[in-house]
C-alpha cells in the first residue's frame, strides 16, 4: 500500500487472511480499503470477523472505527 499498489496491498491482505482468520492486521487493513474504494459488500465480512475475533485489548480504537463504518 505504501508503494502506491493498492491493489496488490488488497490482493496480499486477503492471502494473509485465507492463511490465517486470525490475522487481525490483515483483517482490519483488507476491510477498510475495501470500505475506503465504495465496496461495501466485498469489505463487510472482513469487517464483520474482525469486529467478531479482535481482542479488545489491542484493538479497542480500530473495533469502534470498524464498528461505525459498518453502522454506514
Amino acid at each position: 500500500m505504501k508503494s502506491g499498489d493498492r491493489k496488490g496491498a488488497v490482493a496480499a491482505w486477503q492471502r494473509a487472511v485465507d492463511l490465517d482468520a486470525r490475522n487481525f492486521d490483515a483483517l482490519y487493513n483488507l476491510g477498510t480499503a475495501l470500505s475506503r474504494d465504495g465496496d461495501s459488500n466485498a469489505a463487510r465480512p472482513y469487517l464483520e470477523q474482525f469486529l467478531r475475533t479482535a481482542p479488545p485489548a489491542f484493538y479497542a480504537k480500530d473495533l469502534q472505527q470498524v464498528a461505525a463504518l459498518l453502522r454506514r
